[in-house]
């Protein structure tokens, strides 16, 4: 029988309780709930001078937002700062409802999202960790009530409970160390096929997987499998690999790694950087940046801090600010080592390409071939990648005017007529 209950739509009050916070940021985590699939029904703003150790917010306006609670009929009230497991347990009880911070919302988005064998075990782990914490703080309270040697049942079932927790992180850990090892045979066996690897990088929602999509459109194998690309965080969190054709150049292989974001928690760092492992393998970096973000500069910090943490900041990269038709700028251009495009729109991404093919394979020269007869297979491979502009037949040869990748040449130098 088929079950036609919908799962409910979760309620959500989201509180932001600090001294002063970024509107920008804010905005963010609005972004957050909404990939979350949860209905926003307000927001509470608490400007604090000092930080309660029990409530964050103190005794006071736990009252007062006890009393507002009352007005909605909330599922969930998220907290914008991090919340310790003591201050998470006691709102919790004091509103009798669940209580998370920003971190827990991004888990939560990661769980939901991930659908590779190690993303899955890399958020599991991930949730766990945050679990054990919070039982830690948990374990902390009760021994200060208690205040003698012999603990109580309650104190006994929690530390049970955090061996059992460990023992599943280890299990995890286990798993994910032993996926590593197969990934790392997959490198090597990619780096002897010695096919350039483009990955792209970039802010959540900066345009990365429209980009994708875009460059296979373009290319001979449009027939591929398109990625996910949805205008909201975190759409995809595992990474895609596609062959993509350039202009006048070999294939390469584009991969679609997970958007980074600022603040991760602490607890996913670790998922988070094993899901891009993709990008410290790779030959060359797209940095997709937001063009029309009023956050475009501490977006790019946070990715260039990211690719530190990675140690992948000495790959060789293009900045490519998307989105540029929402502003009030000329497209598609390059200036430096940067491009401004519009994924949307093919010239843009023709320009793009053209741009990739010269970094990776040098810009097009003014060439001539000549090549015999009998080398007809040379031809065929000489044709695949030039820009012919004249031929000439002749008796025992055949002469090839044109322009060619300036790295490709080499490859065919025997034949070039200086």
């Amino acid at each position: 029988m088929v079950n036609n209950m919908q799962t409910k739509t979760r309620k959500v009050i989201l509180i932001d309780a600090a001294v002063d916070t970024a509107e920008e940021a804010i905005q963010e985590t609005c972004e957050l709930i909404a990939a979350c699939d949860m209905k926003l029904l307000e927001i509470w703003q608490q400007r604090l001078k000092e930080v309660n150790h029990l409530s964050l917010i103190g005794s006071g306006k736990v009252e007062e937002f006890s009393e507002r609670l009352k007005q909605y009929d909330a599922d969930m009230i998220i907290f914008q700062q991090p919340l310790s497991s003591l201050q998470a347990s006691y709102l919790s009880e004091a509103w009798d409802i669940a209580v998370i911070d920003r971190s827990e919302l991004i888990i939560e988005i990661f769980e939901s999202r991930s659908h590779t064998q190690e993303a899955k075990l890399q958020v599991r782990k991930a949730k766990m960790e945050k679990q054990h914490s919070r039982l830690i703080g948990k374990t902390k309270s009760l021994g200060r009530q208690g205040g003698g040697r012999n603990k109580g049942s309650g104190e006994k079932q929690l530390e049970l409970n955090r061996r059992l927790l460990k023992q599943r992180i280890r299990e995890c850990e286990r798993q994910i160390d032993a996926l590593k090892k197969q990934h790392s045979l997959q490198y090597q066996r990619r780096s002897k096929q010695r096919i350039p690897v483009v990955a792209l990088i970039g802010y959540t929602n900066a345009g990365k997987s429209t980009l994708t999509n875009a460059l296979l459109a373009q290319s001979r194998q449009a027939s591929q499998k398109q990625v996910l690309a949805k205008d909201c965080l975190f759409a995809t969190l595992d990474t895609a690999m596609r062959r993509i054709t350039l202009p006048y150049a070999p294939d390469i292989l584009i991969v679609d790694t997970v958007g980074f974001v600022s603040n991760l928690p602490h607890e996913l760092i670790d998922a988070f950087h094993a899901t891009l492992d993709e990008v410290r393998h790779a030959d060359y970096l797209l940095h997709v940046i937001d063009h029309s973000s009023t956050m475009r500069q501490v977006q790019m910090e946070a990715t260039l801090t990211t690719l530190e943490i990675l140690n992948a900041e000495s790959i060789p990269r293009i900045d490519v600010y998307n989105k540029c038709d929402l502003n009030d700028i000329s497209y598609p251009k390059a200036c430096n080592d940067a491009v401004y495009i519009s994924a949307e729109q093919k010239t843009s991404i023709l320009f793009l390409s053209d741009k990739l093919a010269e970094a990776i394979y040098g810009p097009l020269e003014a060439v001539t071939f000549v090549l015999p007869h009998e080398k007809s297979a040379h031809l065929a491979a000489v044709s695949a990648y030039l820009k012919l502009t004249a031929q000439e037949n002749r008796t025992s040869d055949v002469i090839l005017h044109g322009f060619m990748r300036k790295k490709l040449i080499s490859d065919y130098v025997n034949y070039v007529k200086f």
